[in-house]
Protein backbone atom coordinates (compact mmCIF):
# COMPACT_ATOMS: atom_id res chain seq x y z
CA UNK A 1 0.00 0.00 0.00
CA UNK A 2 2.52 2.42 0.74
CA UNK A 3 4.46 1.89 -2.91
CA UNK A 4 1.35 2.69 -4.36
CA UNK A 5 -0.01 5.66 -1.96
CA UNK A 6 3.53 7.28 -2.94
CA UNK A 7 3.30 6.74 -6.84
CA UNK A 8 0.02 8.45 -6.60
CA UNK A 9 1.35 11.08 -4.74
CA UNK A 10 4.21 11.60 -6.97
CA UNK A 11 1.72 11.84 -9.86
CA UNK A 12 -0.39 14.77 -8.13
CA UNK A 13 3.01 16.88 -7.70
CA UNK A 14 4.01 16.30 -11.29
CA UNK A 15 0.55 17.51 -11.89
CA UNK A 16 0.70 20.22 -9.25
CA UNK A 17 3.42 22.10 -10.58
CA UNK A 18 2.01 22.07 -14.51
CA UNK A 19 -0.61 19.67 -15.96
CA UNK A 20 -3.87 20.31 -13.94
CA UNK A 21 -5.63 17.37 -15.88
CA UNK A 22 -2.33 14.63 -13.69
CA UNK A 23 -3.20 16.37 -10.18
CA UNK A 24 -6.76 15.71 -11.52
CA UNK A 25 -6.34 12.29 -12.80
CA UNK A 26 -4.47 11.55 -9.43
CA UNK A 27 -7.04 12.94 -7.16
CA UNK A 28 -9.91 10.41 -9.54
CA UNK A 29 -7.29 7.72 -8.51
CA UNK A 30 -7.33 8.05 -5.21
CA UNK A 31 -10.65 8.15 -4.65
CA UNK A 32 -11.41 5.05 -6.44
CA UNK A 33 -8.82 3.58 -4.40
CA UNK A 34 -10.75 5.22 -1.33
CA UNK A 35 -13.73 3.69 -2.15
CA UNK A 36 -12.40 -0.19 -2.69
CA UNK A 37 -10.28 -0.08 0.93
CA UNK A 38 -10.92 1.59 4.03
CA UNK A 39 -7.03 2.91 5.42
CA UNK A 40 -6.57 5.80 6.87
CA UNK A 41 -3.69 6.50 5.06
CA UNK A 42 -5.52 7.19 1.93
CA UNK A 43 -8.24 9.40 3.06
CA UNK A 44 -5.37 11.55 4.25
CA UNK A 45 -3.60 11.38 0.66
CA UNK A 46 -6.74 12.09 -0.31
CA UNK A 47 -7.43 15.06 1.59
CA UNK A 48 -3.86 16.11 0.97
CA UNK A 49 -4.76 16.25 -2.51
CA UNK A 50 -7.70 18.03 -2.18
CA UNK A 51 -6.75 20.93 -0.04
CA UNK A 52 -3.73 21.93 -1.88
CA UNK A 53 -5.50 21.28 -5.37
CA UNK A 54 -8.37 23.58 -4.14
CA UNK A 55 -6.03 26.84 -4.23
CA UNK A 56 -4.47 26.11 -7.57
CA UNK A 57 -6.29 29.15 -8.99
CA UNK A 58 -4.98 31.18 -6.61
CA UNK A 59 -1.25 30.43 -5.96
CA UNK A 60 0.01 31.94 -9.37
CA UNK A 61 0.08 35.36 -10.23
CA UNK A 62 -0.86 36.33 -13.91
CA UNK A 63 2.68 36.14 -14.95
CA UNK A 64 2.90 33.09 -13.64
CA UNK A 65 5.10 33.43 -10.51
CA UNK A 66 3.70 32.09 -7.15
CA UNK A 67 1.80 34.38 -4.81
CA UNK A 68 2.35 33.43 -0.88
CA UNK A 69 -0.27 31.84 0.92
CA UNK A 70 -0.74 34.80 3.26
CA UNK A 71 -1.34 37.10 -0.16
CA UNK A 72 -3.25 34.36 -1.71
CA UNK A 73 -6.75 35.83 -2.48
CA UNK A 74 -8.92 32.99 -1.30
CA UNK A 75 -12.18 33.53 -3.30
CA UNK A 76 -10.35 32.03 -6.30
CA UNK A 77 -10.11 28.69 -4.00
CA UNK A 78 -12.23 25.49 -4.40
CA UNK A 79 -14.33 26.09 -1.26
CA UNK A 80 -16.24 22.72 -2.07
CA UNK A 81 -13.04 20.90 -2.37
CA UNK A 82 -11.60 21.93 1.20
CA UNK A 83 -14.65 21.50 3.04
CA UNK A 84 -14.10 17.87 1.47
CA UNK A 85 -10.73 17.64 2.33
CA UNK A 86 -11.07 18.81 5.73
CA UNK A 87 -14.35 16.25 6.61
CA UNK A 88 -12.22 13.36 5.21
CA UNK A 89 -8.74 14.24 7.39
CA UNK A 90 -11.14 14.92 10.11
CA UNK A 91 -12.54 10.91 9.89
CA UNK A 92 -8.88 9.97 9.16
CA UNK A 93 -7.77 11.53 12.14
CA UNK A 94 -10.09 10.51 14.41
CA UNK A 95 -9.01 6.70 13.95
CA UNK A 96 -5.92 7.52 15.63
CA UNK A 97 -3.41 6.38 13.22
CA UNK A 98 -1.00 8.76 12.06
CA UNK A 99 1.05 8.01 8.95
CA UNK A 100 3.24 9.51 6.50
CA UNK A 101 0.13 11.42 4.90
Amino acid sequence: MATVLRVLYLVFNEGYSGDVDLAAEAIRLTRQLAAAIDHPEVAGLLALMLLHHARRAGRTAPDGSLVPLAEQDRSRWDTGAIAEGVAILQAALARDRLGEF
